[in-house]
């Protein structure tokens, strides 16, 4: 199955990001996190990671560059239909995280009579 992988959003000012670098060659296989490509963006050079594990299928972006964050840099031809799993979710081999039961929260202490204004609060002589 073929996998689109798109520019992921860096944060930066700037919504366009330069291509320096791709470090491996069409046909490669990857590991889901390997550093596979070289950008720079106006305030940084970075190295974007793999999000799936395959073998690379054709560069879309080539070297030099400038795309978009959210526009196709690269195909992956990735085994039985596996999509990359979210960060923080499990994917169809490991189970899921057990959460403990949510704790309830803490009663709501009441705001003092009158409100946080001075002017609302009843006058205390003392």
């Amino acid at each position: 199955m073929d996998y689109e992988m798109k520019m992921p959003d860096l944060s930066t000012a700037a919504d366009e990001v330069a291509i320096t670098e791709w470090f491996i060659e069409e046909g490669e296989a990857v590991q889901r996190g390997d550093p596979i490509v070289n950008v720079e963006t106006d305030k940084a050079e970075m190295e974007v990671e793999s999000v799936v594990t395959g073998t690379l299928k054709k560069i879309v972006a080539p070297d030099g560059e400038t795309v978009s964050s959210g526009a196709v840099i690269a195909i992956f031809e990735v085994e039985g239909g596996a999509s990359p799993a979210a960060p923080g979710t499990a994917t169809a081999s490991e189970p899921p995280a057990s959460d403990p039961a949510p704790t309830p929260p803490p009663p709501r202490k009441d705001p003092p009579k009158g409100g946080m204004f001075a002017r609302n609060r009843e006058r205390r002589d003392g």
